[in-house]
Parts: C-alpha cells; sequence; structure tokens
C-alpha cells in the first residue's frame, strides 16, 4: 500500500471517530493537534447537522498536499477532505497533518473541522 492509501486510511479511521462522536478518544490517542476534543465537538454542533459516514468513493477525492520541505519528518501532508452531514456532502471540511517517518510508519492527526 502506497503513503496516500495509508493516509486515506488514516483518514477514515478518523472520521469514523467524529461521526461516533468520539472526540475525547481522538484527543486521548493524540489525534488532535491544535484543537482540543471540546473545541472539535463545539464546532461541529455548532454547524447544526449530524455528521455521518460519507460513501467510500468519498475518499478518493480527499485533497492530499505534499510539503516540499518537510521539518520533522521524512515526508509531511496537508490534507482537507469534505465532510457528510445527514447523507449527504456539507460544506464542512475537516483538515489534517500526516507525517511519515523514517520506517514509513504514518500518523495524521486533526487540525480543525471548519466550514469552507
Amino acid at each position: 500500500m502506497n503513503i496516500e492509501e495509508l493516509i486515506k486510511e488514516k483518514v477514515k479511521e478518523i472520521v469514523k471517530k467524529l461521526v461516533n462522536r468520539e472526540y475525547k478518544l481522538l484527543e486521548q490517542s493524540g489525534k488532535l493537534d491544535d484543537i482540543t476534543s471540546d473545541e472539535l465537538e463545539a464546532a461541529i454542533i455548532q454547524y447544526g447537522e449530524a455528521l455521518s459516514l460519507p460513501p467510500e468513493e468519498a475518499y478518493n477525492k480527499i485533497d492530499i498536499f505534499k510539503l516540499t520541505n518537510p521539518k520533522k519528518y521524512r515526508e509531511e501532508y496537508f490534507i482537507d477532505m469534505d465532510l457528510w452531514t445527514d447523507g449527504h456532502k456539507s460544506d464542512l471540511t475537516l483538515s489534517c497533518e500526516a507525517t511519515v517517518n523514517d520506517n514509513n510508519e504514518v500518523n495524521v492527526t486533526v487540525d480543525s473541522v471548519h466550514v469552507l
């Protein structure tokens, strides 16, 4: 599996936790970067619609941008994905960062959920 496929799998795990409202679990497992579980929950509640799982093909439309000059890791990426609410694509966006270390281990963390 290539790096982008691994990133998509990690994003899919995060989306499932968001849909299941497992914000604290994301925080406890180190998957939140510059946002707390309370801030994440508030942003989603403020939107006013319940998150739902996107169709499988939505994960093929994730925007993955590779940084040309990574700072700490062998590879670093920025990720944006449209979230789905009440069974349809919304204008909520999940923004994440992904890092790849020298052992090809991929870690994805949430930066924010925002309207885009």
